[in-house]
């Protein structure tokens, strides 16, 4: 913080790689925490009707920031209409900010992450695809484990605890929903989850009900 004066340029550099290695570690222990309480049982699941459509703009908004440090852009689609889902928001936001941490770092500069909202019958789908660096299909079998990173990927340089994946898979089947993975090395990768409605698709949407 520089309470202390300038320091040299060695001792600067060596005091960053320690500060970057304990954001590594903070990060890791709050991920371990938040996944043992989950399967534990110990995490509260607040399940309420809510609009999932303006829970991925306010993702979308929460994690802007983050996409500007990596120069790219997050666009969202299938919003245009309400799509009310029984949902912890909270906890879906925590599964947004993962998926669009993600493609946020392995995606390449000036490209857009696409995160999409589609209604099929009785549940919603939500994907996150980037035009990233993609992954192997060595390793696509084995992404939601944990601490499991891609093996294009370099950890030291993207960061990350290697169980973002693995807590978006455990938040999802609380919710009674699926989460999938397709990926193309060197094109990109979409994360693609699902959530129950909370009313039935399958009804003629616009239908109004007039008493009397």
């Amino acid at each position: 913080s520089g309470a202390t004066g300038a320091l040299p340029p060695k001792s600067q550099n060596f005091i960053e790689i320690a500060q970057r290695n304990a954001d590594r570690l903070v990060l890791i222990v709050n991920d371990i925490l938040d996944l043992e309480k989950i399967v534990a049982g110990k995490m509260e699941f607040r399940r309420d009707t809510t609009d999932l459509a303006e829970v991925l703009l306010e993702a979308r908004m929460a994690n802007q920031s983050y996409a500007e440090q990596y120069n790219v852009s997050v666009r969202v689609e299938g919003v245009d209409r309400p799509a009310l889902a029984k949902l912890d928001s909270t906890r879906i936001l925590q599964v947004l900010a993962n998926l669009l941490s993600n493609a946020c770092k392995f995606s390449k500069p000036n490209s857009e992450i696409v995160l999409a909202l589609i209604p099929d019958e009785h549940h919603f789908k939500v994907s996150v695809t980037d035009s990233g660096i993609g992954i192997p299909d060595a390793d696509i079998a084995r992404m939601f484990e944990r601490f499991q990173q891609a093996s294009n990927s370099d950890r030291n340089k993207r960061g990350g605890s290697g169980l973002g994946l693995s807590i978006v898979k455990v938040i999802v089947e609380k919710h009674g929903g699926t989460v999938s993975l397709t990926s193309k090395e060197g094109v990109g990768t979409t994360v693609t989850f699902t959530l129950p409605s909370a009313v039935d698709l399958t009804w003629p949407q616009g239908l109004h009900v007039v008493a009397g």
